[in-house]
Parts: structure tokens; C-alpha cells; sequence
């Protein structure tokens, strides 16, 4: 009985002061500037307060402007998108947030190019890892959402340290830590637009495009990931199962991204059946009657994502959508039955 106790305590000892270890590593090592930071402590601050969240990957995460959406549909929001977000995180880190808020709305954005990658890098899953907060929803995670070969890279912030001999970068980190403007949140990525959103000042320089002409689509959801399609459906049963309105969104593109897709009319079938499925809103702005007009080139930093402007455009946008939808009006008149990319110009 005595072994064992002393083998309890020196395993209780190594755990200490691995904890302990890698707390100080990711002190030193891990930028003052990184948005998971400031991210983790606003979430934390707004506990209890959230009513809307905005889910799915980095066309979401840099698609909505938190202050203006806020401010036009008269709630509390988080956006909980990354880049390259796998569904199954999007779904542990809802039901995270869920547990601590009173979520009434999630708009579920949709992305096929993400959800068609049997493998995502090991290090966006740890935007999901590193952003849960309670341990068993972590281990969760660690058990659906990843392989046993990741856990060191999820678990261990020394394992994703590329240069332990930057001091520099140290002296820097640990300085900036220690300072007045950290405290108060100011140290953060220049783009980084709070509360998990960001929002680029670049624009994308890009001859518009007309009329497009559709031809044998890109896409073809044989190609979806069973088990991303699983947990996106996931997302949607359990917002029913927790009374939470759900909206499926598919943030606007340019019309060179829509082209590489010869054909995007496959792609707003795939998740206009699954709204159907499901008895939800889909709401394709790649079909928005004002697309070509209201998202010109210069809201995009690049073929697909909005930037700082476009954010604030978007949010506007959608919330058109949105109040009309919450006063009972049929959203059918913001939407044509096909990409206005395809229409002629009159």
C-alpha cells in the first residue's frame, strides 16, 4: 500500500511539473499579440451574456463585423469560426459556449472546400483545443476530433515552440506581458476586430467579372467528408435540441472564386437540402439579388474572404435578411433561384 502511494505521489509530482513547465513556456514563447489570447479572456469576460454566435471557418471568422451586426440586430454576439475550423470542432466548441450562455441564434456557416478535406493540419485543431474551455469537452475532442499521434502538438504547447534560442522573441513576449496595454487588451493583432472576429484592411485587386458562363461543376458532394457532414448535421440537432434558432450561411465571393467553381449551383443544392432536411433557413448570399452591386471586389482582401470594410458591409446586410425574417416576411425576395453571375447584365 505504501509503494503504491509513493508511485501516486511521484506521479502526482511529474504532473505538477509538467503543468507547470509548460505554463511557463507558453508565457515566454507564445506572441503576446496571438488572437487566442484576447479571444479566450472575452469570452470569458461575456460569460453569460452571449445570444448569438457565429460559427464555421475563416469566411465567417472574417466575414461579420461583431459591432455593427450587434448594433443592427440588437444582441450580444461570438465568433467562435477559424481557419480551416474541422465541423467536428465548430460543433465541441458550440456546445462549449452553449453551456455558459444564453445562446438563442447561431448562424451555421457552411464551407465545401473544408468540409471536403479528409485530413486538416494539426494546427488548425488547435485553434479548437486551445479555445475550450472545460476539460472534459477538450477530451472529447481529443478522442473524436483528432488521432492519438496529434495529442502531444494539442496537449503540449512546448511541442509547437520552433525555436526555443529566439530570445529576442522571448525578452519581447514576456515584456509585453508584463505590461499595462496587455492588461487592458490592447496588444492584439492589428486586424484582429475582437471578440474571435478578424478583418483585414487589404482589397483584392481583381478585374470584376461579368457573366459567367456554368459548366461541369467543381464540386460534387460525393466528395464531403462523412464525418464533417455527421457533425454538421450534429450542429443543427443539437441547436433544435436546445430550442436555439440555427440559420445555415454561405458568405458572399467574388465572382473569380465562383468561376473556379464553373458552377456553384451544386453546391447551394447540397446545403438547400440539408436546411430542408432540417426545416432551417439557408441563406446563399452567392444568390443574393444584389450581389454583383453590394459586394464588389473592393470588400474582398482576396477571392473569398470580405475584408474590414466588407465585414461591416455584410453584417448589414444579413441583418436586413435577418429582421425581415424575425417579422415573419419570407426571405425568398433577398434571394434569386440562381448566382446572379449567371444572369446577363440587363
Amino acid at each position: 500500500m505504501r509503494s503504491i502511494r509513493k508511485i501516486g505521489l511521484r506521479l502526482l509530482l511529474i504532473i505538477v511539473v509538467i503543468v507547470v513547465y509548460e505554463i511557463g513556456v507558453r508565457y515566454a514563447y507564445e506572441s503576446y499579440f496571438a488572437s487566442v489570447i484576447y479571444t479566450n479572456r472575452e469570452k470569458s469576460q461575456m460569460a453569460g451574456t452571449i445570444e448569438t454566435l457565429y460559427c464555421g471557418t475563416s469566411t465567417m471568422q472574417r466575414g461579420i463585423n461583431m459591432d455593427v451586426a450587434d448594433q443592427e440586430m440588437d444582441t450580444i454576439s461570438f465568433n467562435i469560426a477559424s481557419s480551416d475550423q474541422p465541423m467536428d470542432g465548430t460543433y465541441f466548441l458550440m456546445k462549449d459556449m452553449v453551456k455558459d450562455n444564453p445562446v438563442n441564434t447561431v448562424f451555421l456557416g457552411v464551407s465545401p472546400e473544408t468540409m471536403s478535406k479528409d485530413k486538416l493540419a494539426t494546427k488548425w485543431k488547435s485553434l479548437v483545443v486551445d479555445r475550450l474551455d472545460g476539460a472534459e469537452d477538450k477530451m472529447d475532442y481529443l478522442i473524436h476530433g483528432s488521432s492519438i499521434e496529434e495529442w502531444p502538438y494539442l496537449l503540449l504547447y512546448s511541442v509547437r515552440v520552433d525555436d526555443y534560442l529566439d530570445f529576442k522573441a522571448v525578452k519581447k513576449n514576456i515584456t509585453k506581458k508584463c505590461s499595462k496595454e496587455f492588461a487592458e487588451g490592447s496588444t492584439h493583432d492589428k486586424y484582429y476586430r475582437g471578440r474571435g472576429a478578424f478583418g483585414r484592411n487589404k482589397v483584392y485587386q481583381a478585374e470584376p467579372v461579368g457573366t459567367l458562363e456554368q459548366r461541369k461543376s467543381a464540386f460534387n458532394s460525393a466528395d464531403i467528408y462523412q464525418k464533417y457532414e455527421d457533425y454538421f448535421k450534429k450542429c443543427i440537432e443539437f441547436c433544435q435540441e436546445k430550442d436555439i434558432e440555427v440559420v445555415l450561411l454561405y458568405p458572399p465571393m467574388t465572382g473569380n472564386k465562383i468561376n473556379k467553381y464553373k458552377d456553384i449551383t451544386p453546391i447551394h443544392d447540397y446545403y438547400g437540402e440539408i436546411a430542408q432536411e432540417y426545416g432551417v433557413e439557408f441563406w446563399d448570399f452567392n444568390y443574393y439579388k444584389d450581389l454583383k452591386t453590394v459586394f464588389s471586389n473592393e470588400f474582398f482582401e482576396d477571392e473569398k474572404h470580405l475584408n474590414g470594410e466588407g465585414g461591416k458591409v455584410f453584417a448589414r446586410e444579413l441583418a436586413k435578411v435577418y429582421r425581415a425574417y424575425q417579422a415573419g416576411e419570407k426571405t425568398d425576395k433577398f434571394f434569386l433561384d440562381i448566382c446572379p453571375f449567371y444572369l446577363a447584365a440587363e
